[in-house]
């Protein structure tokens, strides 16, 4: 009876602070950056919030003396959240502690060798997928942002250059923009 008021006496953790939120966010986050034309879009938004309700009943109805401060998020851990995301766009890879590098195939491999070969005649972004392009620019900010939140250390991004894959195109660190091939 004592152990179940102990545990009845603390004080529930808010969302934002649940493990299980930063994964839902990430998930959403990548989704978003290689959506596609939307439809997918709106089945994996569909298949977030069942799984997110879900964790929410569970965790409610489960009370353990263990708090999710206590576990942690390792580099496999982020690498397969990663990879579920990019199924088909590519694949993530652990370069070293909280450094990942996404190596881009099939269709968006073939959209960043038009964007790299359309800069260097240019010098600029192609006009009509230049916003599509700052979503998927903005969304690797954020990512790396939140991640490095949820592990409590800086956490690098990178895209690979899908013709040259000794070389990154774009670096992400805690939400910073460290490298950017296209703003040279």
């Amino acid at each position: 009876m004592k152990n179940k008021e102990k545990i009845s006496d603390k004080p529930k953790k808010k969302f934002y602070k649940r493990k299980w939120f930063w994964v839902v966010v990430i998930i959403l986050l990548l989704c978003l950056l290689f959506g596609g034309d939307g439809s997918d879009n709106e089945k994996a938004t569909d298949t977030n919030n069942i799984t997110t309700e879900e964790q929410e009943q569970k965790g409610s109805q489960e009370k353990t003396a263990t708090t999710e401060e206590d576990v942690e998020v390792t580099d496999e851990d982020i690498l397969v959240v990663l990879n579920a995301s990019f199924k088909d766009g590519g694949t993530w890879k652990v370069v070293d502690n909280q450094r990942f590098i996404f190596y881009p195939e099939n269709d968006l491999a073939d959209a960043f060798n038009f964007i790299i070969g359309y800069y260097q005649s240019y010098g600029e972004i192609p006009e009509e997928i230049e916003e599509s392009y700052n979503k998927t620019y903005n969304s690797l900010i954020d990512l790396s942002k939140i991640i490095s939140d949820e592990v409590g250390e800086p956490c690098t991004l990178a895209v690979a250059n899908p013709s040259n894959t000794d070389n990154v195109i774009l670096v992400f660190e805690n939400g910073i923009v460290t490298y950017d091939a296209f703003s040279e």
